[in-house]
């Protein structure tokens, strides 16, 4: 087995493991953007909205519609019930009922729906915030929310709740590969062997 050295991307970390290699910023951007024309060579760019719907849409089982997405609507009415309750226990609390007693009612609700989650970072007071936003049923207002960041990820994953956590996730629509620290030639190699049916065979 071939064996990996742990890289540090810096000129002035004082390094004095063996296993470690310390790479110039310089050659690690060069790299990147050779693997990026690389990849650019078999793949196309996609925008968000495409990307929605590569990873997402489905036929409805019920009424044979394609391209359906299965998020949650806008201001859906499962989410109005869900508001109203949340609102009535917040009195209620505030009127000093035992917390135990403080239950949401799920009875009401005619489905479950689960969506995507945008995991995003913006400057507040000169400081990288981490913030999620939650991408609903065409909901145009989101994606150019989303569109103009310089740094946004979306896992082909949906989830319950607000946050993209390992509990709140429900259903997986694709496989997703960070290539990041992967070398040239063994982004062909992977690439090879998906197309011989060897990796990954059930990718069309």
């Amino acid at each position: 087995m071939e064996e990996e050295n742990v890289v540090v991307v810096s000129d002035a970390d004082p390094v004095k493991r063996k296993d470690v290699v310390v790479v110039p910023v310089e050659e690690i951007e060069k790299e990147f953007e050779a693997k990026s024309l690389a990849l650019a060579d078999e793949f196309f760019e996609v925008g968000l909205q495409q990307f929605l719907g590569e990873v997402f849409e489905r036929e409805d089982a019920r009424t044979g519609e394609m391209g359906v997405q299965p998020f949650e609507e806008v201001q859906s009415a499962e989410y109005q019930n869900w508001r109203k309750q949340k609102q009535q226990l917040a009195v209620k609390r505030g009127q000093g009922v035992p917390e135990e007693q403080l239950v949401m009612d799920y009875s009401g609700y005619g489905c479950w729906r689960y969506n995507p989650i945008v995991f995003y970072q913006e400057v507040v007071d000169g400081q990288k915030k981490n913030r999620h936003r939650i991408i609903l049923k065409d909901d145009e207002a989101s994606l150019l929310f989303i569109s103009g960041r310089k740094f946004a990820i979306m896992s082909p994953i949906t989830y319950v709740g607000r946050n993209n956590t390992q509990e709140n996730a429900r259903y997986l629509y694709a496989m997703a590969f960070d290539l990041d620290g992967v070398s040239l030639r063994k982004h062909h190699k992977m690439f090879d062997l998906v197309k011989r049916g060897i990796l990954f065979p059930c990718i069309r």
